[in-house]
Order: C-alpha cells, then structure tokens, then sequence
C-alpha cells in the first residue's frame, strides 16, 4: 500500500509578499515622483496593512520606510506629505512627531491651528491672544465682552429678538398666563414687567419670602384692580 507524503512548502519572504500587493504606476504624483500605491487590505482611514510575519499587522508604509530607508525612532511617526494614506513610497514620506503630523492634516486641532481670527472676527495676534493650559488659543475681546455684565444682557436680548423671535423666558411665562386667562396684557404690563423676576425663582422655597411669592392676582375679568390690589407689594 503506497504511502503518500505531504510535502511541506516554505512560507515566502516577507518582501517578496509586500511588492505584490503595490501599484508603482498609480497615477497620483507628488514632487515630481509618483505615488506606490497599497492594493491589498486597508484600515478605515486609508492606510495600509501588512502581515510580515503571523500575528498582528503594521503599517504598510511603515514597513516599506523600514526597508528602504532606516528604522523609525521610538515615539515618531510618518507624515504622508502626498496626502494620500494608500501611497508607501518613502520618498512621500518624512518622520515627523504626531502634534507636527496633526497639525499638517486636516483635523479640527489642524483647522484650529490656521485660523487667523475668532469666531466673532477678532484677530489672533501677539497682543490679543491668550495661551490657554492644553495650549489651544483664547481670544482677550471676547474675555472682556464676556465679563461685561451689561455686553451679556444686550446680547441675551438681541438673541431672543433675533434668533428666537420672541419674549425672554421669564417674560414669555407672564404672557402665556395672560393669554390663558384672558387678562389684558397692555393694561397689566408694567406688572409683568416687575413680577418677571418672581417666574425664575423656585417654585418651592424652603424659606418663605418676606414678599409673597405669587402676587394676588384677582378675577381675568378686572385686571386694572389686581395691578392697584398688587401695587404695595411691589413698590
């Protein structure tokens, strides 16, 4: 009875294996030379992914920098100066720390970093930025509009008459309440406008106010008397 033998077959070089699975005529060109483009499996981002040996994969542009060029120093990484996460040709390539690779994307540190101006159009220069602990920027205008109690109120009250079309909260409380109990809101609006402070108060104090809390509003259908009936309380 023949006896059958497997034969055994030696795993193939690494870079034997890594040059297959690259496109040196990919078409994109950087500086002059075009990009080594990887054509096998990828990562979410882009980049590619090789196994050298059995185990957990690297980087294919790590490997082919390795190969080509030196190894890369511990805590660098590789800055993709094509812009293109596939390519692996070390000439593309430069060893960068991760803040300078970061900051040369397009993340939002990167978009950030190139702003000239803040948000309200305030410039970034020497005298009127500020360098906050994680070393993101902070403009000193808009320090000072936001400690200016009165710049604070003025804006809430555009921001209600512009962007939301109506009354600040604790006013628009005191004319629903008109509204659904018929008053009129004309006659009884120098109330309203001194009780508004009252709507933002808890509703449940633990400690009954001097003042009462809810002025004595009487029947809808005198409002002229609830704002003379109330007028002690409020001065």
């Amino acid at each position: 009875m023949a006896n059958h033998t497997g034969s055994s077959t030696r795993p193939r070089p690494a870079t034997e294996r890594f040059w297959e699975k690259v496109n040196k005529e990919s078409g994109r060109w950087w500086n002059g030379s075009q990009c080594w483009e990887w054509i096998a499996s990828g990562r979410p981002r882009g980049y590619g992914q090789f196994f050298p040996t059995r185990g957990h994969p690297i980087y294919a542009h790590r490997f082919a920098y390795e190969l080509l060029v030196a190894p890369i120093p511990p805590g660098m990484t590789l800055d993709h100066r094509c812009v293109n996460p596939a390519c692996v040709n070390p000439a593309h390539l430069e060893v960068a720390t991760r803040r300078v690779n970061a900051l040369r994307g397009t993340g939002p540190a990167a978009l950030a970093a190139r702003q000239t101006h803040c948000k309200r159009g305030h410039p970034f220069d020497a005298t009127n930025t500020r360098i906050r602990r994680d070393g993101s920027r902070q403009c000193r205008e808009c320090d000072r509009l936001a400690a200016d109690t009165e710049s604070r109120r003025t804006y809430q009250r555009e921001y209600y008459r512009r962007r939301k079309g109506r009354s600040p909260p604790h006013l628009a409380a005191v004319e629903r309440r008109a509204e659904r109990e018929g008053w009129d809101f004309g006659t009884i609006a120098p109330l309203a406008q001194v009780i508004a402070p009252e709507f933002k108060m808890n509703p449940a104090p633990t400690v009954a106010p001097v003042v009462p809390f809810r002025p004595r509003f009487i029947e809808r259908e005198q409002p002229a008397a609830a704002l003379a009936a109330n007028a002690d309380l409020f001065g």
